[in-house]
């Protein structure tokens, strides 16, 4: 008998300690007694108990490398040109190649030069003769570059992801990687899931491309593609554009996105601010082509194509696109 009423007398001291400690989440919004010395904080309800949404996000790390890869041979174009190095085409092959088609032995020497000093991470794997004296040089990235570069975008789209989170204003989520490519999140007490996956799992492939504005867009729209372009349209799906296929400036150039708002029209706009290579890429590519238009694409879609008035030094530019504020602050997340 004297053990069951121990029992008994333990069993409510868990309980009244247990309801001591639940105290603050009993009282929800409301504040606690002035002088109260017990726990301040609420317990934190998971999916079980509070509701939410769970995803398992898969990060295309092997992009990342092409992408890389993209940027090189972009950039690649002027460095020969400074180096009087006469080459016929540049061009990527996916997942983790790069060939140059040079005029001669004494260019194909200077090549392998340049690449040494420029691009130490990239490795010349062959060489094949051509006629006419041309030579194609095909160069490899290392593999631990290449595990280097997966590492870092799986870190990237962690910290991503993180951000979009935050910039949601949500608490109590979790967000942890599974694996060498993929992402587990969870947010207890969503009230809106459906932006949330919307911003989450957005691709956000922000791409600064040149108009070919030699060509008919008409033309192209009816099939009639030049080589080396391909038709996009505008962020409304209504205005048609002849685009070159190569990216002159991607979104892993980026270091931030702010909503800014144009005081002469009282409408959003992104502001981006460039990373060094990015900052160098972009004033070489708007003094190269004063009176060109640039499309700055976000997942295929055109946002603007504003022409190039002036060098743009400095590494900052600007989004337009008619968004609303919402779009802009999710657009500004989605960059971030």
């Amino acid at each position: 008998m004297d053990n069951f009423k121990l029992k008994g007398i333990l069993i409510l001291a868990v309980l009244v300690i247990a309801l001591f400690f639940a105290i603050p989440s009993f009282l929800g919004d409301k504040e606690l007694p002035q002088g109260w010395i017990g726990p301040k904080s609420k317990i934190h309800l998971g999916l079980d108990l509070k509701g939410g949404i769970h995803m398992v996000l898969k990060v295309e790390s092997e992009k990342a490398v092409e992408g890389r890869l993209g940027i090189i041979a972009n950039d690649l174009k002027p460095q020969m040109i400074s180096a009087r190095i006469r080459y016929s085409k540049v061009a990527f092959q996916a997942p983790d190649k790069l060939t140059v088609q040079v005029r001669s032995k004494e260019d194909s020497d200077s090549l392998s030069k340049l690449m040494g000093d420029s691009y130490p991470y990239l490795t010349e794997k062959d060489s094949k003769s051509e006629e006419g004296g041309m030579t194609t040089l095909t160069y490899q990235i290392k593999a631990d570059e290449a595990q280097k570069i997966q590492k870092q975008a799986v870190e990237q789209a962690l910290e991503t992801v993180r951000n979009r989170i935050n910039g949601l204003g949500i608490s109590e989520t979790s967000t942890i990687p599974e694996g060498n490519d993929r992402i587990v999140v969870q947010i207890p007490g969503l009230t809106d899931p459906e932006r949330a996956k919307k911003i989450i799992g957005k691709t956000a492939a922000l791409e600064f491309k040149l108009l070919d504005e030699e060509h008919s867009v008409d033309s192209a729209v009816a099939g009639d593609v030049p080589e080396g372009d391909y038709v996009a349209y505008s962020k409304d799906g209504h205005q048609p554009y002849l685009l070159r296929q190569q990216a002159v400036l991607n979104g892993s150039m980026i270091d931030d996105a702010r909503v800014s708002i144009k005081s002469s029209y009282n409408e959003p706009y992104v502001s981006i601010s460039f990373n060094s290579d990015g900052a160098r890429i972009f004033e070489q590519v708007t003094r190269e082509n004063v009176g060109k238009r640039l499309a700055i694409l976000l997942d295929g879609r055109v946002y603007s194509a504003p022409v190039i008035r002036d060098a743009i030094s400095g590494g900052k530019a600007m989004i337009e696109g008619r968004f609303t504020d919402q779009e802009a602050r999710d657009l500004a997340i989605v960059l971030r």
